[in-house]
């Protein structure tokens, strides 16, 4: 027999039983709700108060994870903070050694150009030309190049150092560290 529905949701659904006078039953849509469904399998059907009981019994003892998530809330508002401002320095920090190995290997190709008696300008822009960090026409320095070119003979060694500005992208870091940091790279090789 089909008895009609009074009331439902996603987990359970209550019947008018003529039987019982139209006291509900309640009978479960899924096996997620577990008291109603335990009544069910057990056979003990004393109406809708099993599951209603049970249910009131569950979200009682629960009441004490409230307390505790808003203590775990309180403690996720304390350590947030840290451990975000732990990730960027960390993001900064990978920036920062990218850009440091990046104008190191750019000054030892200059390095290299001058041990074969290139020119000066030869030298800037294979410098620039090697460096593949953003801004780097505006934040890239040559700070030295020497000796001169017209000095440079077999056996002097010849020195090369640059500068790049580095800007951080965290603001608050920005606050704490220099902003921009400075990389400085230098290279000396034997002039050939």
């Amino acid at each position: 027999m089909h008895l009609p529905k009074l009331w439902s949701c996603s987990d359970i659904t209550v019947s008018a039983d003529p039987k019982r006078n139209g006291s509900g039953r309640a009978e479960p849509n899924c096996c997620c709700f577990f008291p109603v469904w335990h009544c069910h399998i057990t056979g003990n059907h004393t109406g809708i108060s099993c599951g209603v009981i049970k249910v009131k019994r569950i979200l009682k003892s629960l009441r004490h994870i409230k307390n505790r998530r808003g203590q775990s809330l309180v403690e996720l508002a304390l350590i947030l903070p840290i451990i975000v401002l732990l990730l960027f320095g960390t993001v900064e920090f990978g920036r920062v050694f990218h850009s440091y190995i990046n104008i190191t290997s750019a000054v030892r190709e200059g390095a290299r150009l001058g041990a074969v008696g290139r020119t000066d300008i030869e030298i800037e822009d294979r410098i620039r030309e090697s460096v593949t960090l953003a801004n780097a026409d505006t934040q890239l320095s040559i700070l030295k190049i020497y000796p001169v070119e017209s000095a440079r003979t077999p056996g002097i060694p010849v020195e090369i150092e640059i500068q790049y500005d580095l800007p951080l992208v965290t603001p608050l870091l920005g606050d704490i560290l220099p902003n921009p940091v400075p990389l400085k790279a230098s290279a000396t090789m034997r002039h050939e």
